[in-house]
């Protein structure tokens, strides 16, 4: 399954483009890594979205979007160890949905290549998962002895 998906987004950072003079639809689709977000947590996960540009001037444009992820959340016990004694891990799922419209400006176009800035606003959702935890310390039941 890891290999269809992989081989699907393979896109990585492309966009598959098709439009007229005055309008632009755009598929982006890859693999995320936040690797400076927060140090202790290890967050990856792979995003898809779409986005709808429309042209008032040759450069000038109105902007809409989505995007959609799944990312993956880790933190070792090595990051919480920190607090004081903690022998376990967590891991969990976070989906997010964005949805934005907004105003862009092309800098720089060549036949081939855009150079751009935009700025959009918008809503998101995110939904997280209950963490699973994972302990590294032998459990005692209650009511039996230690030996």
């Amino acid at each position: 399954m890891k290999k269809l998906l992989l081989t699907t987004l393979l896109i990585f950072g492309t966009a598959i483009v098709h439009g007229q003079d005055k309008m632009q639809f755009s598929i982006i689709g890859g693999y995320e890594h936040f690797k400076k977000e927060n140090p202790h947590n290890q967050t990856a996960g792979y995003g898809l979205g779409c986005e709808f540009k429309y042209y008032f001037y040759n450069r000038l444009y109105a902007l809409a979007n989505f995007h959609a992820g799944i990312y993956n959340e880790f933190t070792p016990r090595t990051a919480m160890a920190e607090v004081g004694e903690v022998d376990f891990s967590m891991h969990w799922r976070t989906r997010e949905y964005k949805g934005g419209a907004g105003m862009g400006i092309d800098l720089l176009k060549t036949q081939r290549h855009n150079i751009y800035t935009q700025a959009t606003f918008g809503l998101a959702k995110l939904k997280q998962s209950v963490p699973v935890i994972h302990s590294y310390r032998p459990t005692v039941e209650m009511g039996t002895k230690n030996t």
